[in-house]
């Protein structure tokens, strides 16, 4: 069931305009079959199909709803990507809320870091160095930019280079002093 609206929302995510929103009406009643189903990869996409208003009106409140359904949903591996990047939006949400919710937002990126997402690694440093929701704690911070960057996290990295700490390669358990010049 799911397969077929991911080809449409693929489609929709390589075109524009009047094209774009044909295949996201096309996905979209195969990802609300697979939702019927509990399919956590129908409900991320819907998700995003609401926060975006692709084929739907935008509705913020379906968005969350469907990306709290997705978080429910992971039973397996491929599961629980989509379980991250669910919540990973919703912390994002949080973060951005008037007024935030730090700590709902950072129940729901500890989650994710600690699941492995590197999106959910790079903002959990950064909650560790801007102090919201936890103390402010650089060695912390940097601690988790270097688990995302051990995973290719451009934000990751570029954070680290901010701090200055650019120069150390990482083990994703432990740090490594490399030598990382050529010649």
């Amino acid at each position: 069931l799911h397969a077929v609206g991911v080809v449409h929302y693929l489609a929709a995510q390589t075109t524009t305009g009047a094209d774009a929103e044909r295949e996201y009406a096309a996905a979209l009643p195969w990802f609300f079959r697979g939702s019927a189903a509990d399919f956590a990869w129908s409900h991320l996409l819907l998700a995003n199909m609401y926060a975006a208003g692709h084929a739907v009106q935008k509705n913020e409140s379906e968005a969350i709803a469907y990306y709290e359904k997705t978080r429910r949903a992971a039973k397996d591996r491929l599961d629980r990507l989509a379980a991250n990047i669910a919540s990973v939006s919703l912390g994002l949400r949080a973060l951005n809320a008037s007024p935030p919710d730090d700590h709902r937002a950072l129940e729901l990126i500890r989650e994710a870091a600690d699941n492995g997402s590197a999106d959910g690694e790079n903002i959990l440093g950064w909650m560790y160095e801007k102090g919201r929701g936890l103390r402010v704690n650089r060695e912390e911070a940097i601690r988790w930019y270097r688990k995302a960057a051990f995973q290719l996290n451009a934000d990751a990295l570029n954070n680290l280079e901010r701090l200055g700490t650019t120069g150390l390669l990482l083990d994703r358990n432990r740090d490594v002093q490399c030598d990382t010049t050529h010649g």
